[in-house]
């Protein structure tokens, strides 16, 4: 298990002695087109009190976030704590469905291992963590996120569909609970509670896709 999570330490967030380093340090020509961004221009990271260097922060790309660390203890090129990102030549990746959410491996992700040709070798199965990935397949990866391959068949990756279908399922679950207590006039709840049953759902429908687009395959196959 990586590291880097048993050895940080806790961060005073009025700290006035930790400065930013990021966007604002690095522009590049062409800023119109977010595909053309590298992504080493959106990673900020903080420094602490004793001086060094905290994480940095994930970066969202389209409906995903990237978790992209380098440092002594990360796996990346070279294992040192530097204040450029520019002079690292790997870095260590974690995929996430939500900025607080799980990790997934980039198999799960429709088209993404087709397009980017990201080896599974890259990324441990065990702990969905990317190991000393390259700058230009996770420019790759950070792209595909950003601006995914739609079907050919116009209805939009399965990914899309499936984050669709969960939105409009929601709004239809919750318009039920609503008519059946018409006596609350209010629609507040937990935000935490909010992300939680979206993800829930969103997984459920993504298992029923899943199970249901297997079996349909192994009925032609059999047929």
């Amino acid at each position: 298990m990586n590291t880097r999570w048993q050895t940080r330490q806790t961060r005073s967030s009025n700290d006035s002695t930790r400065r930013k380093i990021g966007a604002n340090f690095f522009t590049l020509s062409n800023k119109k087109d977010i595909s053309m961004q590298d992504f080493r221009q959106k990673l900020t990271r903080e420094r602490r009190p004793s001086g060094r260097w905290d994480q940095f922060d994930c970066i969202k790309a389209g409906d995903y976030y990237l978790s992209i660390q380098a440092g002594e203890y990360a796996h990346c090129t070279p294992q040192v704590d530097l204040d450029n990102p520019y002079n690292y030549a790997t870095f260590e990746v974690v995929i996430k469905r939500g900025e607080n959410l799980g990790w997934i491996h980039p198999s799960s992700i429709e088209g993404l291992m087709n397009w980017t040709k990201l080896g599974t070798a890259l990324f441990c199965h065990e702990d969905n963590i990317g190991y000393r990935v390259p700058v230009a397949d996770i420019q790759k990866l950070y792209e595909f996120l950003c601006n995914p391959k739609p079907a050919k068949d116009g209805r939009g990756t399965t990914h899309q569909r499936i984050r669709k279908a969960t939105e409009l399922g929601l709004e239809s679950f919750w318009g039920v609970v609503a008519a059946r207590f018409p006596e609350i006039k209010t629609g507040d709840l937990d935000p935490i509670m909010v992300v939680h049953s979206e993800a829930a759902m969103r997984e459920a429908v993504q298992q029923w896709v899943q199970l249901n687009a297997d079996s349909k395959e192994e009925t032609q196959e059999n047929g």
